[in-house]
């Protein structure tokens, strides 16, 4: 038994190592400016997905361990452990309770990651539509005033030479005065 628990003891060690080479991974991925690459984040899906696997075995490795010493606490049962391996035993429990633990903090942890990828991502699509919307605003003025002045009706300063050039004109000042406005309000 005293073999079974030191095999143990080596399997946690593993999950240890595993959950700290996670836990780099995920303080690379906080390293990012503006907003995350697309690489950044598929490797974020990927952590996330791995410590999911990882919390299920830290998990079901507590419950194997409790079971054992459930079983070892019994009276009728023949798993008969004496002093030695009863504190072994003890102590793989700590040992795989501190491994669970720290799989559900670097969870936790590449949650708060995610939703502040998510966030910045949100962030820059707003930016993104604010533009796009400004945008569309100041590029409507001129096919409205070339429309009124495309149609076959008398319309003031039509027969003058410089009309068309008016009409130019006409179309760029609401976009400027736009544009001004939106700059002084802080919207652009």
């Amino acid at each position: 038994m005293t073999l079974i628990l030191e095999l143990l003891f080596r399997l946690n060690d593993g999950y240890a190592d595993r959950i700290d080479k996670l836990d780099e991974i995920q303080s690379n991925l906080e390293n990012y400016h503006r907003r995350p690459t697309n690489d950044q984040i598929s490797q974020l899906t990927n952590l996330d997905k791995t410590l999911v696997y990882l919390k299920t075995a830290a998990h079901n490795n507590v419950l194997a361990i409790r079971q054992i010493q459930v079983m070892s606490d019994a009276d009728d049962d023949p798993l008969q452990l004496d002093k030695h391996e009863t504190q072994h035993l003890n102590d793989l429990l700590v040992e795989v309770e501190q491994s669970q633990s720290l799989a559900d903090i670097a969870a936790e942890v590449v949650e708060k990651l995610s939703t502040s990828y998510s966030n910045i991502l949100d962030n820059s699509l707003n930016n993104t539509m604010r533009l796009l919307t400004v945008w569309t605003l100041a590029l409507a003025f001129p096919p409205i005033i070339s429309g009124f002045w495309g149609m076959n009706m008398g319309l003031p300063l039509t027969k003058v030479s410089w009309g068309w050039e008016f009409s130019i004109v006409l179309s760029v000042v609401p976009i400027i005065g736009l544009l001004w406005y939106l700059r002084k309000h802080h919207d652009l």
